[in-house]
């Protein structure tokens, strides 16, 4: 969905076990499962870096965020990675990147 290079920078996330030892999905996977449903258009993977975004913009963790909250965090970035899309001129003299890990709003 989006150019592979605005997401490059936050793609090195490492990524949990998706199931406990007992077969019960890890609460990790739960998430990935929501958010994948919440934004069937994504690719999985997309996803995972938005929610490593959302994770570095946390304080380094998920933990006290809701679904929901996590939820909106994604759509959030979302809505800007598509101005940034569709409107390039007014981001030309802004670096993206910059602002996600800052957790600025553009």
């Amino acid at each position: 969905m989006f150019p592979d290079a605005l997401l490059a920078s936050n793609a090195s996330a490492s990524v949990k076990p998706l199931t406990s030892t007992d077969g019960k999905k890890s609460s990790f996977q739960k998430l990935t499962d929501h958010v994948v449903n919440v934004f069937p258009d994504c690719s999985q993977q997309e996803l995972l870096n938005f929610m490593k975004i959302v994770k570095d913009r946390n304080g380094g963790t998920l933990k006290g965020l809701s679904f929901n909250a996590i939820t909106d965090k994604i759509h959030d970035l979302l809505e800007t990675m598509s101005k940034k899309i569709f409107f390039p001129s007014y981001f030309d003299n802004i670096d993206i990147s910059k602002s996600f890990r800052s957790g600025t709003n553009l």
